[in-house]
């Protein structure tokens, strides 16, 4: 054997951790159940999975009946007309309001069904159920609806509709804060497990970071949400009687 053909131990060590590399690359996410998820993990993530395919009607072929917008347009190109409400002075006022709260109301009871189905939200107390609904179900619908989104052509894709650009902290009433707070802490660990599992590749080492700098962003938005909501309701009572509960809006 010729001597240059001899390669020393580290480059034979550099050598094989790239093959490894290259081979989890070709293999993508490994199966769930993969080394390094408890069997807890691996129930609370299936539970997770099955609760979400079941509960969120991605093409909305269940969303029926709703008042509609000037400027929503069906998947045929074809445009539906909804002739909104006018002020004392004759102006049109927020065409596209009574549509959103509709298509809001749809998605809550979705996110609503959802966490019925899950097993550790069903044995808190009622209370807290409520509580949590109240705080978090904006922001999930914020993320429901944002996987619908066609980043080529700027749209919301939700089945027969589409929704363009161009068209216009902390959980108060919690009881039982110390379980929803452990409760929390054991859905973020089985995330991060799942993430290390099934995303090893080295672009993915920030990602479950990435995930809840998302979360307290989204925390935020929920905030401000909210405070728009109760300005609007003032001028123009839009809200569905769902959207009063859930955001505590009141007539009064």
């Amino acid at each position: 054997m010729k001597k240059e053909m001899i390669m020393s131990d580290a480059a034979v060590e550099q050598r094989r951790a790239l093959i490894r590399r290259k081979k989890r690359e070709r293999m993508g996410a490994s199966p769930l159940g993969a080394k390094g998820l408890s069997e807890e993990q691996q129930t609370m993530i299936r539970e997770l999975m099955e609760a979400q395919m079941k509960t969120f009607d991605t093409t909305f072929s269940n969303f029926k009946d709703f008042r509609v917008c000037l400027r929503l347009r069906r998947e045929d190109g074809s445009v539906q007309n909804y002739k909104p409400q006018a002020d004392r002075s004759g102006a049109e006022i927020f065409s596209l309001l009574p549509h959103m709260a509709d298509m809001s109301t749809y998605m809550f009871k979705g996110i609503i069904n959802f966490a019925k189905v899950i097993s550790h939200f069903r044995e808190l107390p009622i209370e807290d159920q409520i509580s949590l609904l109240k705080g978090a179900t904006f922001e999930v619908c914020q993320l429901r609806f944002n996987t619908l989104f066609n980043a080529e052509t700027g749209t919301w894709e939700c089945g027969r509709l589409s929704y363009c650009l161009e068209d216009p902290a902390d959980r108060p009433g919690v009881v039982q804060r110390s379980v929803v707070d452990q409760l929390q802490e054991r859905f973020a660990v089985a995330l991060k497990a799942y993430i290390e599992c099934n995303r090893p590749q080295p672009a993915h080492r920030f990602l479950f970071l990435k995930i809840m700098a998302m979360l307290t962003e989204l925390r935020s938005i929920n905030a401000q949400h909210t405070q728009k909501l109760l300005r609007i309701q003032d001028i123009h009572p839009f809200a569905s009687p769902l959207m009063q509960e859930l955001f505590s809006i009141t007539d009064g």
